[in-house]
């Protein structure tokens, strides 16, 4: 890795003020840009928490987060250049053609913009757009998930335990979009999943 990490936690942890327990203490790692890593943690042990960490929802009770060489803290949300893939894929209900527009809505596109980019993202993806989204695939629940951010810098994909819902039988395709995607942002890649399964 290069002398300025993209993201580094260094000894974080985290406790939920409504709870005396810790959900992890110590947690380090540093992630270059472009570069991959694989956290295993036990089940209820964290994913989540470090995505909300990274997502500005929640502070670590202890430690520290940088991102581009600054604290997390500093950087406002919103400008965290970090697309985020959930166990459930976090697809609204409604059309895929839906699911497309919402994210270009609130960034301020205009009708005419948003029109003409979900047209061309379904037609790149193998979308009609009117197809309902909570009954698609998990394959292809996963290829929306990721076309979401299609139209927005991403420095960090982060996966929250998201072959959880892939049937065995998927798998190799559900890493193949995950890959096409890392290659085409070239942005690095934080996996979060449970210890032991798969």
């Amino acid at each position: 890795m290069g002398k300025n990490p993209l993201l580094v936690f260094d000894d974080v942890s985290v406790r939920y003020a409504y709870d005396k327990v810790d959900v992890f203490t110590g947690l380090s790692f540093s992630l270059g840009y472009g570069e991959r890593l694989l956290l295993e943690m036990p089940v209820q042990g964290g994913k989540t928490s470090v995505v909300k960490l990274l997502g500005g929802l929640i502070l670590p009770y202890e430690g520290r987060i940088e991102y581009r060489g600054a604290p997390l803290a500093e950087t406002p949300p919103a400008d965290r250049n970090i697309a985020v893939i959930y166990t459930d894929f976090a697809i609204m209900r409604g059309s895929v053609r839906r699911n497309l527009e919402y994210p270009l809505r609130i960034r301020g596109y205009s009708d005419e913009a948003v029109n003409s980019a979900v047209k061309s993202l379904c037609g790149k993806y193998g979308f009609s757009g009117r197809e309902k989204a909570a009954y698609l695939p998990p394959t292809d629940k996963l290829r929306l998930s990721l076309i979401r951010s299609e139209f927005r810098q991403v420095d960090l994909l982060v996966a929250d335990d998201f072959m959880r819902n892939i049937p065995a039988s998927s798998e190799g395709e559900a890493r193949e979009l995950i890959e096409e995607y890392i290659s085409r942002k070239k942005c690095a890649f934080l996996e979060l999943k449970n210890k032991n399964e798969y």
